[in-house]
C-alpha cells in the first residue's frame, strides 16, 4: 500500500517536472501547449483523486462523476484555448 503511493508521489513530482520543461519550449504554438499542459493536469487531478483520496474503493457514481469532471474542466478550457 505504502509502496504504491509512493510511486504516486513520485509521479506526480515527475509530470509537475515535466510540465514545468514543457511550458519553456519554443516547439509548440500557444494553443497545443495549453492542451498539452491541461492534458498533464487531468492526468496528475485523476492520479491524486483514485490513489490518494482513495477512489478506487468507491461506488461506480462517484467514479463516473470524477472523470465526468475533470473531462468537462478540461474541455471548456480547450475550447477557450483553441479558440
Amino acid at each position: 500500500m505504502e509502496r504504491t503511493l509512493n510511486m504516486t508521489y513520485l509521479l506526480l513530482i515527475a509530470l509537475t517536472l515535466l510540465t514545468a520543461v514543457i511550458s519553456t519550449w519554443t516547439l509548440l504554438d500557444g494553443k497545443m501547449l495549453v492542451l498539452v499542459i491541461m492534458g498533464i493536469a487531468a492526468a496528475k487531478y485523476l492520479l491524486v483523486a483514485f490513489d490518494f483520496l482513495e477512489m478506487k474503493k468507491a461506488h461506480f457514481f462517484w467514479k463516473f462523476s470524477i472523470v465526468f469532471v475533470c473531462l468537462l474542466i478540461i474541455g471548456v478550457v480547450g475550447l477557450f484555448a483553441v479558440g
